[in-house]
């Protein structure tokens, strides 16, 4: 009951106090943000400075450079002879060719190039694509310069092919431990970095004798509303603590029952890669092996390749499919949501999908409906449904289109639209387990016995997270069925609504 009274009168001086001007904090203020900006420009103009030469940057220019002199000589060899030998002293590197617009040498510094083809692909690839290209690479044949043999067969040299304007193109050669020595630049401090550090240091100086002068003119005022807010902020301090404790015991809870669940499914996870990977591999090694024996017949010969090529395809699918997954979760889906019409969607499903699963629609009416989605993500969804239960046991599987759920959901992904539109994947398989349907659109859950790597129904989940739609499903031991719900426009909800 205290602590109130003398809150109340420690606050009371700060109201009466007369505070410094606001300008000493701008003035302060300004000069501390100017000196920071100048260390900043200091320290990156020391940094670029210090900073050797990029190859592609001494390369670029030298080429440029090089190409102003050689440009339109290549029709005339004693001018190109003579402009080649002006380009290398110049610039001062190891050697300068010129190729005509067919990939010949017509001049060079080193003279028993000259007549040859360039014969590395790379650089040829350069020439005629008609684009700066530098590699470094062993030369094939020795590079003789004014008569004598400067590289033997085999030394390592930069060459830089830069195109002409005219179809010809410049080659530059240099040698790699002389281009670490142009790269450099000279060391030390730059004039320029000296002077911008000491002028920041004035406006630094200046920031700090305005706000120690303004922290004297507040301190008796600092000093009691120090006093009153710790009394005020105590308690408050106190609480909070105790709510952080709070929190951070809840939020460890978590994390230990989150890794609990991320070593659970990695330790599945390894188990089922090891069995469903080994398995067909198993089958690949050993009809290898068959092949290599010489008493099988054509027709054993022939089972065997077949069975490899089936094994082969199902170790494929379960590699794309684990990639497929990593690449949806690292970059996502791209999907575009407009308003397509119910019939090019009902279209899209019935080429996409094999002969032998129908689309229905629940009335005429419905083609002219449209609704809000990605055609193409919708279409790869439900076939990924209906390849989901013929993988697991469906003999039979239709596609029906309705604008309501036909069944009670057991379970669901995402929730339903109030009003939409419903694509009901309807198979005759042995269902799904009722104490894994909670699971079943999860990463790396499977049954028991089923095959594959648990991964097909969560990537049906990302594709209908990425559209913004729900799946709900109801499941027996005589089928399953499994509708997506599509939002329709905003329009068709107005135009119903009027009729």
């Amino acid at each position: 009951m205290s602590a109130a009274p003398e809150t109340s009168v420690a606050r009371e001086p700060s109201r009466h106090a007369s505070r410094p001007s606001p300008w000493w904090g701008i003035v302060a203020g300004s000069c501390g943000i100017a000196a920071l900006a100048l260390v900043t420009l200091a320290l990156a103009n020391q940094k670029a400075a210090d900073r050797p030469v990029g190859e592609g940057e001494l390369f670029a220019q030298e080429a440029a450079t090089a190409a102003d002199d050689l440009t339109g000589v290549y029709t005339d060899p004693s001018n190109a002879a003579e402009a080649v030998r002006h380009v290398r002293n110049s610039l001062r590197i190891e050697s300068v060719a010129l190729v005509d617009p067919e990939g010949t040498i017509v001049a060079a510094t080193s003279t028993n190039s000259v007549g040859a083809e360039v014969a590395n692909p790379v650089i040829a690839f350069g020439h005629f694509g008609r684009r700066l290209t530098a590699i470094a690479t062993s030369t094939a044949t020795p590079v003789t310069i004014d008569g004598v043999v400067e590289w033997p067969v085999g030394s390592t040299l930069y060459e830089v092919l830069y195109p002409l304007g005219d179809g010809a193109s410049a080659v530059l050669s240099y040698d790699i431990s002389e281009l670490l020595g142009r790269r450099s630049r000279a060391s030390g401090i730059a004039a320029i970095t000296l002077l911008l550090v000491s002028v920041a240091a004035g406006l630094a100086i200046i920031a700090a004798l305005v706000l120690l002068g303004r922290q004297r003119a507040l301190g008796r005022v600092r000093e009691m509303e120090r006093k009153a807010e710790l009394l005020r902020t105590h308690s408050a301090e106190l609480e909070r603590h105790n709510r952080e404790l709070d929190e951070a015991k809840h939020a460890a809870e978590d994390a230990l029952a989150l890794a609990e669940e991320k070593n659970r499914i990695r330790a599945e996870f390894v188990l089922m890669i090891n069995h469903e990977l080994r398995t067909p591999l198993t089958a690949v090694i050993t009809g290898a092996q068959m092949l290599q024996e010489t008493y099988l017949s054509v027709a054993d010969r022939g089972q065997i390749l077949t069975d490899l090529l089936h094994d082969g395809v199902r170790l494929e699918q379960m590699i794309s499919q684990i990639l497929g997954v990593a690449r949806i979760e690292n970059r996502g889906l791209n999907s575009a949501l407009r308003d397509v019409p119910i019939s090019r969607v009902q279209e899209q499903l019935r080429s996409a999908l094999p002969a032998t699963v129908p689309v229905t629609l629940e009335s005429e009416l419905l083609k002219t409906t449209s609704i809000r989605t990605d055609g193409q993500t919708l279409s790869q969804l439900i076939v990924s449904l209906t390849e989901n239960a013929t993988t697991h046991g469906a003999s039979k599987v239709r596609v029906a289109i309705g604008s309501v759920i036909p069944f009670d959901p057991m379970a669901s992904v995402g929730t339903p639209p109030s009003s939409g539109i419903f694509f009901s994947v309807i198979d005759n398989g042995p269902g799904i387990e009722l104490s894994f349907l909670p699971r079943a659109f999860e990463k790396f859950e499977k049954d028991s016995f089923s095959s594959g790597t648990g991964l097909g129904l969560y990537v049906v989940r990302l594709m209908a997270e990425a559209i913004g739609s729900s799946i709900s499903v109801t499941t027996t031991n005589s089928g399953t069925v499994m509708s997506v719900g599509v939002p329709r426009p905003s329009a068709d909800h107005d135009s119903e609504e009027a009729a």
